[in-house]
């Protein structure tokens, strides 16, 4: 039931679009989840907005509606390898600088 409210209140915070579906027979909390994986939010992301629900839950949810969702990307803060590639920079030197 806790949850239940939590994502009442997520869902007005959200201030979803209309062009945004959801399944019909989605409950309130499944739409909260499903919005905040479309954009990109990890499953610790999702259980700290919505009071804490299982993760169990949150998988359970994208299996059932839409499992695509389920392995995406959320580590959108690391620095991709390309810059990486070409960056030479010697410690040692810059030490003494």
């Amino acid at each position: 039931k806790s949850y239940e409210n939590r994502a009442e209140i997520l869902f007005k915070e959200l201030h979803l679009k209309e062009e945004e579906t959801f399944p019909e027979n989605s409950t309130i909390i499944e739409k909260c989840i499903l919005h905040l994986r479309r954009c990109y939010c990890s499953y610790s992301t999702i259980q700290y907005r919505l009071g804490m629900v299982p993760k169990s839950m949150i998988r359970e949810t994208l299996l059932k509606y839409e499992p695509e969702l389920i392995n995406i990307d959320t580590n959108n803060h690391k620095i991709p390898d390309k810059l990486h590639k070409d960056y030479d920079w010697n410690w040692e030197e810059f030490k003494k600088g």
